[in-house]
């Protein structure tokens, strides 16, 4: 359900204005990865009209989402073409680590969404 609220929170922002990220569609992502021969998910993937994708990952949990997370979305991401380099989201219903927060700052192409930001 919370997946489910972190895809609307996008398309609320892009109607909104605060989004420049026309979405073709909006939906999640299941594939295997060659390399560790195990079937991946991404929670959220925004397909936009010019090509270019947008990932996330939600989390609803009672620990503040760490830099673990972080890496995996990353390594998620190197499996759909164009992955590399696209924007990432982090959602959390409690918050962010600070090496998470650090980590997001630094890489300059990750945002970190709480549940109060989505309100």
């Amino acid at each position: 359900m919370f997946e489910d609220a972190c895809r609307q929170w996008f398309l609320w922002e892009v109607r909104e204005g605060r989004l420049d990220v026309p979405p073709l569609e909006v939906g999640r992502w299941w594939g295997t990865n060659p390399v560790e021969r195990c079937e991946e998910e991404i929670d959220i993937v925004l397909s936009r009209v010019d090509g270019e994708l947008i990932l996330g990952e939600c989390k609803w949990n009672n620990r503040s989402v760490d830099a673990n997370v972080l890496g995996v979305l990353k390594r998620r991401a190197e499996l759909l073409p164009g992955g590399r380099d696209t924007q990432l989201f982090l959602f959390s219903k409690s918050g962010f680590e600070r090496e998470c927060r650090e980590r997001a700052l630094a890489d300059g192409n990750v945002r970190l969404v709480d549940v109060g930001e989505m309100l």
